[in-house]
């Protein structure tokens, strides 16, 4: 393969990476981001100039320019400490503890984080992750009697190894895993949506939503439609306030329905 055709490559790799973030579709990041930084991606990107639409080439120094660079300029636009976030924690996605160890290895001054993040899910997953923290330490022991130095500055990093096991909170509840394995499944099968009459998109969004913490696990499953809301019971009182418990567990939609239902029980003939 020519050097211009791993550019292209590598473009087309950056641009379907800011759409998974854009969409909040982190959950396929792993795998994209491993085969990314394996290849060393960032050192030649193609892209579409905006102000010439012609097609150009950029070069980074390092995976931190490439991450934070423009998006229109061949860059990833975000963050390494948010790429750090999504790569850990969607915990049910298989390339995700390999892309970890590459992560480490592009960004070692991420290690400290990394590994903390990596020993909160071994305690809930055991295999995969017991094998990232043992590469991780591998790696942090590696790097302590070899300090990195920064291309860009010339100055060496220090890296600190993690020897003491902060308090990381992982996951609990077996509910929780099975309903972020079933959002998960749903949102890559466009067959599985299809069956159940879901918008597979939606179950993406809802998915993306959850890894990133701005949903829980069953709010996204029922807001997809993965998940009835049940009522757990509807009371004979205040009108006002049995309505307020109809609409906070039906949600607006299904309250709109049963409106449009009850009308046409009382005025039916």
């Amino acid at each position: 393969m020519t050097e211009s055709q791993q550019a292209t490559l590598n473009g087309i790799a950056t641009n379907s990476m800011y759409e998974m973030l854009r969409k909040g579709q982190t959950f396929k990041l792993p795998s994209a981001l491993s085969n990314f930084i394996a290849n060393e991606g960032w050192d030649a990107v193609e892209y579409l100039d905006p102000d010439t639409e012609t097609k150009k080439v950029a070069h980074f120094d390092c995976f931190t320019d490439w991450v934070t660079f423009s998006p229109a300029r061949g860059g990833l636009g975000s963050q390494v400490h948010v790429i750090a976030e999504y790569i850990t924690q969607p915990m049910d996605v298989d390339s995700a503890p390999e892309c970890t160890v590459k992560l480490a290895e592009a960004e070692p001054e991420l290690l400290p984080k990394l590994l903390k993040v990596a020993r909160a899910n071994q305690e809930t997953l055991k295999g995969p992750w017991s094998k990232v923290v043992h590469d991780l330490d591998a790696l942090a022991q590696e790097l302590e009697s070899k300090p990195v130095k920064d291309p860009k500055t010339g100055r060496y990093a220090r890296v600190v190894h993690c020897t003491s096991r902060e308090e990381v909170k992982p996951p609990t509840g077996n509910s929780a895993a099975a309903g972020l394995r079933k959002l998960r499944r749903y949102a890559g099968s466009e067959s599985l949506c299809s069956e159940r009459g879901l918008d597979q998109e939606l179950v993406a969004e809802q998915y993306g939503q959850t890894l990133r913490g701005e949903k829980s696990v069953h709010r996204a499953l029922i807001d997809c439609g993965l998940k009835k809301k049940q009522v757990k019971g509807v009371w004979i009182g205040d009108p006002a306030h049995m309505a307020k418990r109809i609409l906070d567990g039906l949600g607006p939609e299904k309250a709109a329905q049963l409106i449009t239902e009850l009308t046409t029980l009382l005025t039916h003939d």
